[in-house]
Order: structure tokens, then C-alpha cells, then sequence
């Protein structure tokens, strides 16, 4: 199945009309995920056959993340704008794919049915010996910050309870609750920094390690819908011409 992916050009934040469409293809997309090509693993052998990431690899979710979003970060492996923390492969297989490749995993990636659900096991992890932060104190922040402290509440950018808001935010709820730990350890230590204006490393710079433990515990279960607040992003769908040279 291919797509016709069309709309604004986006890179480093710039809106570029009138540019023509391109295609990707969702069963290219889907081989290359479940078996790779050469010089590049299969990505289910790190992040599930659904991609939906593994805990004990410290592997990220990424499905249904955005379309935009995905193109992005894999671009951003390929350049090294942007580094793999976790395993230290995702550049080097970046860099065997091709700007196809990238548009039709992508695509692939965020046509899987939302309904296949893989999230962490947070009493597990809490048995293994892996502090779990308390998931109320990480809605508090998530959905109101912490002014005091200078902390902007999350949903300012990744909408509520993290549900994304593409193509520039991705969804952060149903992440990995490692991934997201970790993450946010990368964002406050200024280790990783592709992300749009600075944003993130200035409000993790505020938070404290029970911070990040409490705002993983929230996210990694949030739901993605409220009693009287129903609306999802369409954010895999959210399609955008890229320019994949950035």
C-alpha cells in the first residue's frame, strides 16, 4: 500500500510551500521493519514486533508517534544531529537507509491499529529493583507544571497527557517508562539536544530525578482520552513533505 504524502516542507522549524508530493510505501515500510536489509537489523529485533519498545533493552515505543516526527529523528540519526544514547546502533543503521526507506518505515510505523497495547510493567520493574516514581505527582506536572520551579506543564507541547500534537510534538503517552526516564536524564544533562528551540533541555534542566521517576509512571499508562474530552490527534497521519537532507 502506498501513500501520497503531501503539505508543508519542515525543517528546522521553517515552512516551505508548493513543494511537490511524495509517496511512501506501507509494505516496504513493513518488510524492512520486520527484517531489516543489508547492513540494517530488522527494528522489531530492539523494538518489539509492534514497536511497541522494550523495557529491558531501554528501547523507546515508536509507534503511532507521528509521522513527521519519525522522519525527523531518523534523519537526524543519519546527519548525527541527533546521537543513539541507548544501544549506540541507530546511526549507523541510519546511515544505510535510504530517504525512501525512511518515508515508507515511518509511514509503516504510524498505520499500526492503536488498539495493540505492549506498556511497561511498572510492579515488575519496581520488583527488579528499577525506582518507579508515583504516577499522581507526574500528572500534576504533566498536566500543570511546576511554576515555581520553572517547569512548564507537558501538555503545553505534547497536548493532554502527552497525546502529541504533530507534526513537531510527538506522542509521549504509552512510552517506555525506561525509555522515558532515560530520556529525560539525556534531555537534563544537554546529551541530547535535536529537539525544536531548546525546549526540552530547558524545562528538564528544572527537574529533579523524583521528577523524572514521577513523570515516567505517569505517562508510560496515560490514557489518551478523558470522560468529555474525546479527541485524539490524528497523528498517524499527520503528513508532511520533509526535507530529509536535515
Amino acid at each position: 500500500m502506498s501513500l501520497v504524502i503531501a503539505g508543508a516542507l519542515l525543517t528546522a522549524g521553517v515552512a516551505y510551500a508548493d513543494e511537490p508530493p511524495v509517496t511512501a510505501d506501507i509494505a516496504a515500510g513493513s518488510k524492512l521493519f520486520h527484517n531489516g536489509k543489508p547492513g540494517v537489523s530488522p527494528c522489531q529485533s530492539c523494538h518489539g514486533p509492534h514497536g511497541m519498545g522494550i523495557d529491558a533493552m531501554q528501547t523507546p515505543r515508536n509507534q503511532n508517534l507521528g509521522y513527521a516526527y519519525t522522519v525527523k529523528q531518523l534523519v537526524n540519526f543519519r546527519s548525527g544531529a541527533r546521537k543513539d544514547l541507548t544501544l549506540g546502533v541507530m546511526g549507523v543503521f541510519a546511515q544505510q537507509l535510504t530517504d525512501q526507506d525512511i518515508r515508507n518505515v515511518a509511514a509503516y510505523l504510524n498505520s499500526i491499529p492503536d488498539d495493540w497495547k505492549d506498556l511497561s510493567d511498572l510492579d515488575a520493574l519496581k520488583a527488579s529493583g528499577t525506582p518507579v516514581g508515583v504516577a499522581y505527582k507526574g500528572m500534576e506536572i504533566v498536566r500543570y507544571g511546576k511554576a515555581s520551579r520553572g517547569i512548564t506543564a507537558c501538555q503545553t507541547c505534547h497536548q493532554y497527557d502527552g497525546r502529541g500534537a504533530g507534526p513537531v510534538y510527538p506522542r509521549i503517552a504509552e512510552q517506555k517508562y525506561v525509555y522515558l526516564v532515560n530520556m529525560l536524564h539525556h534531555w537534563r544533562a544537554k546529551e541530547r539536544t535535536n529537539d525544536p528551540l531548546g525546549q526540552m533541555e530547558a524545562v528538564a534542566s528544572h527537574l529533579t530525578d523524583d521528577d523524572i521517576n514521577n513523570l515516567a509512571a505517569f505517562l508510560s499508562h496515560a490514557r489518551l482520552t478523558a470522560i468529555g474530552d474525546t479527541f485524539v490527534p490524528d497523528n498517524d497521519t499527520v503528513m508532511a513533505n520533509l526535507d530529509l537532507k536535515h
